[in-house]
């Protein structure tokens, strides 16, 4: 919730955190249903719903969108990449 209200406010989009903290979790069960691969386009489609019902436009609901895509995306990339550093440092100690 607090990356999503961090990057409205990097896009100058106006919302409430406790308007995202009631709503966000609301959209994170609609991913988890089995509808899309990797909820690819249902993420959008939920975040367009939640946030444009409490007055934000809906093509700065799809970009938070995105924005949040993406940046999961690069942190879990990063993280991979600290699991294979640390993944190589253990076999070779054994």
């Amino acid at each position: 919730v607090v990356f999503v209200y961090v990057a409205a406010a990097t896009l100058a989009v106006h919302v409430s955190f406790s308007t995202l903290l009631l709503s966000l979790p609301l959209t994170w069960v609609a991913l988890m249903l089995p509808i899309s691969i990797g909820g690819l386009g249902l993420q959008e489609t939920a975040y367009l719903v939640a946030l444009t019902s409490v007055g934000v436009e809906p093509t700065s609901a799809v970009a938070i969108s995105l924005l949040d895509q993406v940046l999961m995306r690069v942190v879990s990339l990063l993280g991979a990449g600290f699991w294979l550093i640390d993944s190589h440092s253990v076999s070779r100690a054994i």
